[in-house]
């Protein structure tokens, strides 16, 4: 962790930390799937370097979330190069074949990041790769910009609290930084992955199996709390969101793979295939033969 200031933040970002952190959170007796934030922090670049190259080898694994701020940063990979601006918000996984730099004009390059490993994020942020791309047009002003700045100021005033307490607040960043992320998405003009490949199935189905109760564990939660979170902040029962995601999977599976109507509810965390159909006819007004022969 070390400490510098930020000299040519923009003013009119008055909620910028005003000094260069980079560090750990110390949570002890970390336990569970939860999200876990490995590394957050924020800093300035004023020469073109590959530091990102190094960093991302040394993690393993992870799911990354670089903000700029202001400047221009370059990421290549080895299928092209693409311009990062003040703005956008790259997600990756990591280790993985990238180079992210700062670009070769005048201009400093400030950037945040935030590290997550834990399974439920490491999963979650796969399904946004999955959905919507690595790069995203924002504004500086979107509202996980100033969630990602609060994170890393209350990573540099306590450091040291439970891992319950950063993996609830680690949560509510991601969920800011979901929310974002749709909401932009049909304006997003720079996507690096077009693809319909299916994430791993261990990837896909993680969040289709388990209760409510074991999902709000995995987050830090107690169900009560979480029920009455994810309500408030989505207008919807956390069994509908649980079901809903369940028949999405079950649409993703009907489309692009060979698996039968049997196995798939299996998968999905259905119980039969009678169970299945009906919960499916009812949110697709088809049933899942039909679905999978109009989408073949």
């Amino acid at each position: 962790m070390y400490f510098e200031p930020i000299k040519h933040a923009p003013r009119a970002l008055g909620w910028l930390p005003k000094r260069m952190v980079y560090g750990k959170p110390k949570a002890p007796n970390w336990d569970g799937p939860r999200f876990r934030p490995t590394f957050v922090g924020i800093a300035e670049r004023t020469r073109p370097h590959s530091e990102m190259e190094g960093v991302a080898a040394a993690i393993t694994p992870e799911a990354v979330c670089i903000l700029t701020v202001a400047g221009q940063a370059l990421l290549e990979t080895p299928e092209r190069s693409v311009r990062v601006n003040a703005g956008d918000v790259l997600l990756l996984r990591t280790p993985g074949q990238f180079v992210l730099r700062k670009d070769r004009g005048p201009e400093p390059w400030i950037q945040m990041s935030v590290h997550l490993a834990g399974e439920t994020a490491v999963n979650a942020m796969e399904y946004l790769l999955h959905r919507y791309g690595m790069l995203h047009e924002l504004k500086p002003t979107a509202p996980v910009f100033k969630a990602t700045a609060r994170l890393i100021d209350l990573y540099h005033r306590k450091p040291e609290r439970s891992a319950s307490r950063w993996s609830t607040e680690t949560y509510a960043w991601f969920t800011t930084l979901w929310d974002d992320v749709e909401r932009h998405v049909m304006s997003t003009h720079l996507k690096l992955e077009e693809t319909t490949d299916l994430p791993p199935p261990s990837r896909l189905v993680t969040f289709s199996k388990i209760s409510m109760k074991e999902f709000a564990q995995q987050l830090g939660y107690s169900p009560t709390h979480l029920s009455r979170k994810l309500g408030k902040a989505w207008g919807m029962r956390p069994s509908t969101i649980l079901r809903q995601h369940r028949l999405n999977e079950a649409a993703q599976l009907l489309r692009a793979s060979t698996l039968s109507i049997e196995e798939i509810a299996t998968k999905c965390g259905y119980t039969g295939a009678p169970a299945f159909c009906r919960a499916f006819t009812w949110m697709h007004n088809k049933t899942p033969g039909e679905y999978r022969r109009t989408h073949a």
